[in-house]
């Protein structure tokens, strides 16, 4: 999920595990790999719904500052 929608996992044909990326599963048009896919796999998420997104928790970040000191002129 990202902002509320659906992801997939996308390997391109003839291009290797770090050419792999993640595209909005409304925007995939690749029918048959995408039933393949649900195929082997039925317990995975085909749609979230609002309220189902609604109910997961999620831990809060801890935000870390951070100082960044610039050099001064003539260093």
């Amino acid at each position: 999920m990202f902002r509320r929608r659906l992801k997939l996992k996308i390997r391109w044909e003839g291009y290797g595990p770090e050419h792999d990326s993640w595209e909005y599963a409304a925007e995939v048009h690749a029918p048959e790999q995408v039933a393949d896919f649900y195929h082997k796999h039925s317990a995975a998420p085909r749609q979230i719904r609002a309220v189902t997104f609604a109910q997961i928790s999620f831990q809060q970040l801890t935000l870390v500052y951070f100082e960044v000191k610039q050099p001064l002129k003539g260093e």
